[in-house]
């Protein structure tokens, strides 16, 4: 529906939009036939070989991994989640600052191993210099507590 609509479509909306849009909808698609939910498995291979047909090997990769990284988060498998998100985010300089602020404080609330909350401090801090705010100055505060630094916490 969407597909045939494009002509019409593109008359209210940029090319970019539309494509970004129908690039979301299809990896949806893909997404629903990947994983099973009776299960709790991925089926890597089938979602892999889909989305190469319009995104590149790393795209596909990343997309996989977010996935999964939310999905385990949702089934409260922390250290999956931890294990995929510290991948994900091992180069954060491309990740906006309300990005940053949400995974640190996602770290914050379901994580305890101290060397992955010292890695959310850390993005907490980059979203700070980034466009600092209420929100990420409480995640900086409150992960400076979990860590067990009250000096830097009272700060």
């Amino acid at each position: 529906m969407f597909q045939t609509k494009k002509a019409e479509i593109t008359k209210v909306l940029p090319v970019e939009k539309y494509e970004a849009i129908d690039k979301n909808i299809k990896i949806n698609s893909i997404f629903k036939k990947s994983y099973n939910a009776d299960t709790k498995t991925w089926n890597d291979n089938y979602f892999m070989s889909e989305a190469q047909k319009f995104l590149t090997k790393d795209e596909a990769e990343k997309i996989l991994k977010r996935a999964k990284a939310g999905r385990a988060l949702k089934d409260k498998d922390i250290p999956t989640y931890e294990k995929l998100t510290l991948e994900l985010y091992k180069d954060s300089s491309s990740a906006s600052s309300e990005e940053l602020n949400s995974i640190a404080w996602n770290f914050f609330e379901n994580v305890n191993t101290k060397s992955s909350l010292e890695k959310a401090l850390a993005w907490a801090q980059e979203s700070v210099k980034k466009d600092e705010n209420s929100a990420n100055t409480d995640t900086v505060a409150n992960l400076y507590n979990k860590i067990g630094d009250k000096k830097n916490a009272k700060i």
